[in-house]
């Protein structure tokens, strides 16, 4: 049995991808022309449900698929140059593939030279599918159409989800300030009647149902309940307290 995994991005990630991509592409347009000679917009575009022949940019870390037409590179180009047709030697058509390679790295964010494109690419259907995590994008570089699909590794290479407990944690003994706090040890010693109090001397020993072993509760801060619990030992000429189960770190804060 196959299992397809289900990873749709939700509209507020849509949203951050496509004015990550917008503000990346025009700081890379910048090199290549004056901002008011060569204008870029990004918006939502449909997934496609089937693409014939496209480019495929592979950026490592994740695969754009572009599509577009046929000679887009020599239109980018000749808009670069401000020509209004090919010059028919390949210059337009190298220069436009060069600006393009450049943008859609910086896109991605990685290096010309860490990318590739493949010319005539047949993507499987399910590769455009949003289910997938891919998201699709329209992008009008002046006054040529593209239509660009990022899949889901791209997407999380763009904008990295927080996962739970991913974040970086530090010692306790780090992240929580060293303090004194005053401790409170509480040994159950039976009971007396009040009656024989005022009859009591000076050096009267009073035995009491206290074992060696009798349960001992800690307070600390004068806190209304015992935050360590244990029972009361001898060590050597004093009493001792022996630690036994402790509360837990929720219930202390």
């Amino acid at each position: 049995m196959s299992v397809t995994p289900i990873g749709w991005q939700s509209p507020a990630r849509r949203e951050a991808i496509l004015a990550l991509l917008a503000a990346r592409a025009d700081a890379a347009l910048a090199q290549w022309a004056r901002p008011d000679a060569l204008t870029s917009s990004f918006d939502h575009a449909k997934p496609a449900a089937s693409v014939e022949s496209c480019w495929m940019f592979d950026a490592r870390r994740g695969a754009i698929v572009v599509q577009g037409p046929e000679n887009g590179f020599g239109e980018l180009g000749c808009r670069l140059v401000g020509l209004a047709t090919s010059d028919g030697l390949g210059i337009a058509e190298n220069l436009g593939r060069r600006a393009f390679v450049d943008v859609l790295a910086a896109i991605c964010g990685v290096g010309a030279g860490e990318c590739a494109i493949v010319r005539h690419y047949v993507p499987a259907a399910e590769q455009m599918e949003p289910r997938r995590g891919t998201v699709s994008v329209r992008w009008q570089i002046a006054g040529l159409e593209l239509t660009l699909h990022l899949d889901s590794a791209l997407c999380e290479h763009l904008l990295p989800r927080i996962r739970a407990g991913q974040a970086n944690l530090i010692a306790r003994d780090v992240a929580v300030t060293t303090t004194s706090v005053e401790v409170e040890a509480i040994v159950g010693l039976g009971s007396i009647d009040a009656l024989r109090i005022a009859d009591l001397k000076p050096g009267v020993v009073i035995k009491t149902d206290a074992r060696l072993d009798a349960p001992v509760f800690l307070n600390f801060g004068g806190a209304d309940r015992s935050a360590l619990n244990g029972d009361l030992i001898a060590l050597g000429e004093r009493r001792a307290f022996r630690r036994g189960n402790t509360t837990s770190h929720e219930e202390l804060t």
